[in-house]
């Protein structure tokens, strides 16, 4: 038999005549709209979700041909945010924790939902309570490629008070296919080369030296040794 999705999100099975089959829906998931930026190599979207008690909530992203520059400096980057920062009536040293998990495999995911502290091979899992962010890069695990990413999130109560609040996060997706590093490592030379010559400019005014002798010769340098 052959299984296919459909973009009404219907699912399409064929096999041969009089051949019995049954589908097993495992999870329902929806995919972040990547949509192109004012800067031609740049890709985001965003997607908001409810999660509670031990609910899960997965999205995926798919990374295109033309998104993706294989010769050039290109990363993904996925953050998380929540202003459910605590658990409601448990006090302020409680935190409402959620877990993040993206793969490519959904044996990877499943592992995650059965155990929210899975820490396996071609998985990048975070915690967070109100802000966490994960890259995918050609230095990370999944390795940045074309094709379908799997993001999983789920929350656990914590043994000291169960809950069955609500926790509204913000998931935003960033895909820079293009990275101009060379531009900014000038800027950061520039600005590292003025952290350097202010205090010795500021040095050479206000050393008490060349304040008593300005009006008689110029000022002079003095060693900071």
């Amino acid at each position: 038999a052959v299984v296919s999705t459909q973009s009404t999100g219907s699912i399409l099975a064929t096999a041969p005549k009089n051949t019995e089959y049954n589908i097993t829906v495992l999870w329902e998931t929806s995919e972040v709209e990547l949509t192109r930026g004012t800067d031609e190599n740049e890709y985001s979207g965003m997607s908001t979700f409810n999660v509670s008690g031990e609910s899960y909530v997965i999205r995926s992203i798919n990374l295109e041909k033309d998104m993706i520059v294989t010769d050039q400096l290109a990363f993904v980057q996925i953050s998380v945010s929540s202003e459910d920062q605590y658990i409601t009536g448990a006090g302020d040293d409680v935190r409402y924790e959620a877990k993040l998990l993206v793969t490519k495999s959904s044996d990877r995911l499943e592992d995650f939902f059965t155990n929210p502290e899975f820490d396996g091979e071609g998985a990048i899992r975070i915690s967070f309570s109100t802000f966490g962010m994960v890259t995918i890069s050609n230095a990370s695990n999944p390795i940045l490629e074309i094709g379908e990413y799997i993001i999983g999130v789920t929350v656990r109560p914590t043994s000291r008070y169960l809950t069955t609040d609500t926790k509204s996060i913000t998931l935003h997706v960033e895909v820079v296919t293009n990275y101009s590093y060379v531009s900014k490592i000038i800027a950061l030379f520039f600005f590292s080369l003025l952290g350097i010559l202010i205090p010795l400019f500021a040095r050479l005014i206000f050393d008490p030296v060349n304040v008593r002798e300005s009006q008689e010769r110029p000022f002079k340098m003095k060693y900071w040794f």
